[in-house]
């Protein structure tokens, strides 16, 4: 079992259209992004607790919230003219992948597999 949650380093996420705080708790970070219809998602990890939050807020409403206690990686790419927040999680005997996409609009993909 993984005992650090494998993350982007912040450096490679200065090119992305995103915001990045460092939280005060030690490898506790959130980043931040904005569709074209105005609706954020920030995503919260915490790399010693192998934890990832994500939080849309449409028109100045929290529409969703998802945890995941047993998160492997998190990956954040552009692709075209997305962004792309993919979180991959396993625990006893279930495997997932959440992938977010921040565009015109936000999408939610969450998928579970049994292993």
């Amino acid at each position: 079992m993984n005992t650090r949650l494998e993350v982007p380093q912040i450096t490679d996420l200065h090119n992305l259209p995103l915001d990045v705080v460092n939280l005060d708790s030690p490898g506790v970070v959130r980043i931040s992004g904005l569709a074209n219809d105005g609706s954020t998602v920030d995503l919260t990890w915490d790399e010693l607790a192998l934890s990832v939050r994500i939080r849309l807020v449409d028109g100045g409403q929290e529409r969703l919230v998802i945890e995941r206690e047993t998160a492997l990686k998190v990956s954040i790419n552009k692709e075209d003219d997305q962004v792309l927040f993919s979180l991959w999680s396993e625990w006893q005997g279930t495997s997932g992948k959440l992938t977010v996409r921040i565009g015109e609009h936000v999408s939610i993909t969450d998928l579970l597999l049994r292993t």
